[in-house]
């Protein structure tokens, strides 16, 4: 998702966010990524660059593969904690909702689907916990998008106008709970 699949670049959120923070973000994102490819890009990043703060959602297409919730759970704790450790303040996004028109494709049954919903229900709750240590921020992406039509390309991916709604709510989450030096770098994952 934070890849920002099927829109252009300059569209995807971390880009509208950087415009919005006028500071430097970084869409570490994949399409199609799972959270262990996630963590094993983190591990690898350049360690030169100071990114003062990350944002990193993951764990939808760990689900859609039939992956216990605990594998993404204990990839995106794993990638908070070297966050931490790399001074870092980390932030971790819960993915949004399965939109209902996701079932159109022959890939998701009602069963998968149900099994999407379930599974991103108990990813929200782990990230809930995990996050009550102090450790993380947690924002679920899916209240920036909440009531709003047309925000899916296909029912997984948000659309120009879901990437916009969620920069425009990260951004004020950004400015109700942080300051950003000007040149610093956020890493999006």
């Amino acid at each position: 998702m934070t890849y920002g699949y099927g829109v252009r670049r300059a569209h995807a959120w971390p880009q509208r966010l950087a415009e919005q923070m006028q500071c430097p973000v970084e869409n570490a994102g994949v399409s199609g990524d799972t959270t262990a490819g996630m963590l094993a890009r983190f591990a690898a990043r350049d360690k030169t660059v100071r990114y003062t703060h990350l944002i990193v959602m993951g764990g939808s297409n760990d689900l859609i593969m039939g992956l216990s919730v605990e594998q993404p759970l204990a990839h995106l704790r794993t990638i908070i904690y070297q966050a931490v450790q790399s001074g870092m303040e980390p932030t971790v996004g819960i993915p949004v909702k399965p939109g209902r028109d996701v079932r159109e494709f022959a890939l998701f049954t009602q069963d998968k689907y149900d099994m999407l919903e379930q599974g991103r229900a108990a990813l929200k709750e782990g990230l809930l916990e995990f996050s009550a240590s102090g450790i993380c921020k947690v924002i679920d992406f899916h209240d920036f998008i909440e009531g709003q039509a047309d925000v899916y390309l296909d029912g997984l991916h948000l659309n120009e106008k879901g990437n916009r709604l969620v920069s425009e709510g990260l951004y004020g989450y950004a400015k109700r709970t942080t300051t950003q030096t000007a040149g610093e770098q956020t890493k999006a994952e």
